[in-house]
């Protein structure tokens, strides 16, 4: 099972530049979340949240084939 992860906004700093990696063989979100910190050790001096699909995930979540992951940093409108 292959998913995409986008990085946005500062977020992209703590990859080392990347802004999307495809992952494989992740079963859920957990999973997901503990790669990308053992990858990118410096997300963990970041503030997110973890969309999946455009929609914003607050728990645990069983992934499918070509799923879409964004982690997003804090945002302002106005």
């Amino acid at each position: 099972m292959k998913v995409s992860v986008l990085f946005f906004g500062s977020l992209i700093d703590a990859t080392g530049g990347k802004r999307e990696i495809q992952l494989n063989d992740m079963q859920d979100m957990d999973s997901v979340k503990n790669n990308l910190l053992k990858q990118f050790p410096q997300l963990e001096n970041y503030t997110f949240r973890i969309a999946l699909n455009q929609k914003i995930l607050d728990e645990n979540h069983d992934l499918i084939d070509n799923d879409v992951i964004a982690l997003l940093p804090p945002f302002a409108g106005g």
